[in-house]
């Protein structure tokens, strides 16, 4: 998660160098205080957890980190070239049309492997469970329709760093739902951090 954080400042990058976008210094310095607060609540959730769950945290390694930063690179890549497309010669392309362009390329592409791995008895076997696809179905059209369509409809009217940014505070957004819902303990130094995210947040839209 630390290291999928750096997609933001990545992605602003990208947006300065291929979309000639630009950002003041006050923005800059808001996405490494976001950043910093997003760090400081990741790393305190991952000491809390108990001596059963760290026994199932593997080690740092050097595949794992390469991996970590191919998925931050495909991110802000899939946020520049979201927002490149919808920006067509004709005019804008809502954000709901793009979310279903990108669904249904995703779709074919899972198919794909699927098949050239020969999955598909796994995905026979994840239908039989229903209680499985009810929550997945539920998490789809929260996620990848309503979050997708509404972090694309973000990128139109931000920056791409800047947009960027703001998906990275989900950590710092799932405090509330641990406090109330799992009845978790979350320390001041995690509250801390939730400040820091904030108030980076405060000088992106300064």
């Amino acid at each position: 998660m630390l290291i999928q954080s750096l997609a933001a400042p990545t992605a602003a990058v990208f947006g300065w160098i291929f979309l000639y976008e630009s950002y003041s210094l006050h923005q800059w310095i808001g996405m490494v205080i976001t950043l910093a607060g997003v760090s400081a609540v990741i790393l305190e959730r991952s000491k809390e957890l108990s001596p059963a769950q760290k026994l199932k945290v593997r080690r740092v390694t050097y595949q794992g980190v390469v991996f970590a930063f191919l998925a931050m690179l495909g991110q802000a890549g899939g946020l520049l070239l979201s927002k490149a497309g919808m920006q067509t010669e004709s005019g804008y392309l809502d954000a709901f049309s793009a979310t279903q362009i990108r669904a249904l390329a995703a779709f074919f592409c899972f198919v794909l492997f699927f098949t050239v791995t020969g999955k598909w008895k796994n995905v026979k076997v994840a239908l039989t469970n229903k209680k499985a696809v009810a929550f997945t179905a539920t998490g789809a059209a929260i996620g990848p329709f309503l979050g997708v369509s509404l972090s694309l409809l973000a990128l139109h009217y931000l920056a791409t760093g800047v947009a960027s940014t703001f998906f990275s505070l989900i950590p710092i957004c799932i405090i509330p739902f641990s406090i109330f819902l799992h009845k978790e303990h979350v320390s001041l130094r995690a509250f801390g951090g939730a400040v820091i995210a904030v108030f980076g947040v405060y000088l992106l839209m300064a």
